[in-house]
């Protein structure tokens, strides 16, 4: 199975280039919404890239991908500006260090959600992930919501989340890894967005 590459949303076309990437891509400033099974249809240097935006963006150093990836790309060198995964989770446990309070989640989750360091600050979150949300809805039109976990001190992805329709509907003390710092219990919320039907 190779990679499908769905017509870029018109608005696409008109994103500028941020000043620090590559000169090559100059003469095609577009991005392009690419997609496929993480399991089967990455290629091995698709694969390093997506592991390289995942390892930067969350300051790990084993990055995985799940389910299905979602990414754009330099239309030119096919580099990754943005990367979901959206995989089906059945009876996931999250365990509440606190209470001890576990919940079972079950349905599609979003994972892995970042953009490139030279592309922040641009407010391109919020179109490119409404664009990977509705390119799954024509893919999964029997879906009723999709489901997320973030940390609330992630304050600019908890707005980017409630600005695309995603509500809290619990909350969880977890131990968060970082690198170089010692694991601490952070709070987290539990999210989900329905879709229309």
């Amino acid at each position: 199975m190779g990679v499908t590459w769905p017509a870029a949303p018109a608005w696409i076309t008109s994103i500028p280039r941020p000043q620090s990437c590559n000169a090559a891509d100059d003469e095609d400033p577009r991005l392009q919404l690419c997609y496929a099974s993480a399991q089967t249809a990455l290629r091995p240097l698709q694969r390093a890239q997506l592991h390289a935006l995942i390892a930067e963006s969350f300051g790990v150093t084993d990055p995985w991908i799940l389910g299905a990836v979602y990414w754009f790309a330099t239309r030119h060198s096919k580099q990754p500006v943005f990367l979901v995964n959206i995989a089906y989770e059945r009876e996931r446990a999250e365990r509440d260090l606190v209470t001890g309070r576990t919940v079972l989640l079950t349905g599609y989750m979003l994972f892995n959600v970042c953009l490139a360091p030279e592309w922040r600050g641009r407010h391109l979150s919020t179109p490119l992930l409404e664009a990977v949300l509705a390119l799954f809805q024509q893919q999964h039109p029997w879906v009723q919501q999709v489901l997320l976990e973030v940390w609330q001190a992630d304050r600019a992805a908890v707005r980017l989340y409630l600005s695309l329709g995603f509500v809290p509907f619990a909350q969880l003390t977890r131990l968060r890894d970082r690198l170089g710092r010692p694991p601490q219990a952070e709070p987290m919320w539990l999210m989900n967005k329905i879709f229309p039907h």
